[in-house]
């Protein structure tokens, strides 16, 4: 990945303690901020999957003091599923 045009971390402005709320084993409600070149944006953590053979977030693109309005709408469905011989399988999906 090239974190020169896009990197995440947990959005630094909201009163809360997003990182710790992250890197939780429940991270329903973290926000996220997104550098996006040009146009940042940030997320929430709107849902999430834990179980023995799969791992993974939704985010929801919401509107924030840092950011303001995220360059693009919509939802996008991150998941690692547990394959045959110990592989994770990513899946991605958008909705928008």
């Amino acid at each position: 990945m090239d974190t020169s045009i896009s990197s995440f971390a947990p959005q630094p402005n909201t009163g809360e303690n997003e990182a710790d709320l992250w890197n939780s084993y429940d991270a329903l409600g973290a926000i996220i901020s997104i550098t996006i070149f040009p146009d940042p944006g940030s997320v929430i953590v709107s849902d999430q999957v834990h179980g023995a053979d799969a791992a993974g977030w939704t985010f929801s693109t919401i509107r924030d003091p840092l950011n303001h309005q995220h360059p693009v709408s919509g939802t996008r469905v991150f998941t690692l599923y547990q394959a045959d011989g110990g592989i994770s399988s990513p899946q991605w999906a958008l909705i928008d």
